[in-house]
């Protein structure tokens, strides 16, 4: 779990609190939605890093090579994050889809025949990039945003188990390639 994301939540969490106390209904209603909005965009920011590290040190990992490693930085990772989702599916297919099909069979089968908490860490985490998307690209002030802080925390806090999923199952699934040569 990432501290900045859950201490961000307790910092918002005192200062909620802070207003309840005080008795300031008024207030505590309009922080609750920027901040909700806020830490929601935190949480999908933090996502984008850390997977864009992940796929950064795998194909370092595997090719040990720089020129390859930069050709998929610049080409491939920056600037081209939110091309790797259907945000608004409640799949990952495309991401996986990058890494070909036999990555995509690989994940789909773990995650429709595995564990149902990291399918629910899947759609949490497409929830979230939606919800960015959705708060970035309609005017964040004024998009309705029916989430609270609460709600966003419990997603990011499943999402992690995709999160690490996809890291983990990037190394299996490259060793299970190494093993068939």
């Amino acid at each position: 779990m990432c501290d900045r994301i859950s201490e961000l939540f307790e910092e918002i969490e005192k200062i909620s609190n802070y207003l309840q106390e005080n008795e300031e209904p008024s207030y505590k209603i309009s922080f609750g939605g920027m901040s909700a909005k806020f830490f929601t965009l935190c949480i999908a920011s933090y996502f984008e890093s850390e997977l864009k590290q992940i796929v950064e040190t795998f194909i370092y990992d595997v090719s040990k090579n720089e020129l390859i490693v930069s050709f998929v930085k610049n080409k491939g990772i920056e600037r081209q994050y939110h091309a790797w989702f259907d945000w608004d599916k409640r799949n990952a297919n495309k991401f996986f889809s990058l890494f070909g099909e036999r990555f995509k069979t690989f994940m789909k089968q773990k995650i429709d025949e595995g564990n149902s908490q990291i399918k629910k860490g899947m759609e949490d985490f497409l929830a979230i990039g939606q919800s960015r998307n959705n708060l970035t690209h309609n005017d964040i002030h004024s998009f309705p945003f029916n989430d609270t802080i609460s709600e966003s925390y419990e997603r990011y806090k499943n999402s992690l188990l995709f999160i690490k999923c996809v890291k983990d199952s990037l190394y299996e699934c490259a060793q299970s390639l190494s093993d068939d040569v």
